[in-house]
This record gives C-alpha cells, sequence and structure tokens, in this order.
C-alpha cells in the first residue's frame, strides 16, 4: 500500500551516504562550527576580572587587567580596529578596579 501522494516524493528520499567523507572538508566545517561558539579571549579575561573583584582578590584582578590590555593590543594589531571599542571597555575595568581597592570591604 501506498501512502498519500503528499508524502511520497522527492522530499522523502534520502540520499545515500558517502562512503569516505572528506577528511579536509569536515576539519573545516567543524572548526567554522567551533569558532562560531567561542567567546573572545578578553570577553573570558572580562568575567575572570569580575569574578577576582567580587572575591576581593585584587591583585589577581590587576593581572587580568594587564593580561586584557595586552589582547586587546594583539587584536587590534592583528585585525587593524577591533570591532568593540576596546578603550572604554578598558577604562571601564580600570575604574572598577580603582573603585574597589578604595572601597572598604564590609564585614
Amino acid at each position: 500500500m501506498r501512502g498519500p501522494s503528499w508524502l511520497v516524493g522527492k522530499s522523502t528520499r534520502f540520499a545515500e551516504p558517502e562512503s569516505q567523507p572528506d577528511p579536509a572538508r569536515l576539519k573545516a566545517r567543524l572548526d567554522s562550527v567551533g569558532r562560531s561558539f567561542r567567546r573572545r579571549l578578553t570577553d573570558r579575561i572580562e568575567d575572570l576580572f569580575e569574578e577576582a573583584c567580587l572575591s576581593g582578590d585584587l591583585d589577581t584582578a590587576e593581572a587580568l587587567l594587564r593580561a586584557h590590555a595586552t589582547a586587546t593590543a594583539r587584536g587590534v594589531a592583528e585585525r587593524g580596529r577591533d570591532r568593540r571599542d576596546s578603550a572604554q571597555t578598558l577604562a571601564r575595568l580600570h575604574d572598577t578596579l580603582r573603585l574597589r581597592r578604595t572601597t572598604p570591604v564590609a564585614a
């Protein structure tokens, strides 16, 4: 017994799988998918910076701020310019650290 005519057709047929996928093509596809899910290094450093500030580890926060500045400078040099305004971000992080250093910790 055949199904309804709207079920039968080209759209319901399955293509035969390739016997051996091209490794280079597969690697290129996996790399492109992986890149789309990765965050920028500077985004991850900012997260760690915020965590260090919240936990009161200001020396680590300062080291992370230096790492952020280095990563930003390298990214700007490689791409010619940054997609986001990195100067504003660095200024905001510096202000956050300065505020944390001057604000007494509540017990």
